[in-house]
């Protein structure tokens, strides 16, 4: 990904560095959301559980932070999906960062 992704790129990565040790995982989740959104420029649907990442990068011009919040409810065989995104920066720190 981080060798073959351009600036035309789609970029989808969840939990990225989760299982590791803290520290490495929020080495590697760091440098790669810096390479792709700042170095390469694709877009890019970062979600992570690292929070202090959506406060390094809130004053990015080329990220815009986000917070995705899902209820699923299943009635009578039924299931209903909500989600709900919200755009600023005080909801988004439980982080999901994508780049304009």
């Amino acid at each position: 990904i981080l060798r073959g992704a351009t600036r035309d790129s789609l970029v989808v990565l969840d939990e990225l560095g989760r299982g590791t040790s803290t520290f490495d995982g929020y080495s590697v989740a760091h440098a790669t959301l810096s390479h792709l959104a700042l170095g390469v420029g694709c877009r890019l649907m970062f979600a992570t559980h690292y929070h202090a990442l959506s406060r390094e990068f809130a004053m990015s011009p080329r990220v815009q932070l986000r917070h995705m919040a899902a209820a699923v409810a299943g009635a009578g065989g039924g299931t209903v999906v909500e989600e709900r995104a919200a755009t600023s920066a005080t909801d988004a720190t439980a982080a999901a960062a994508a780049t304009v």
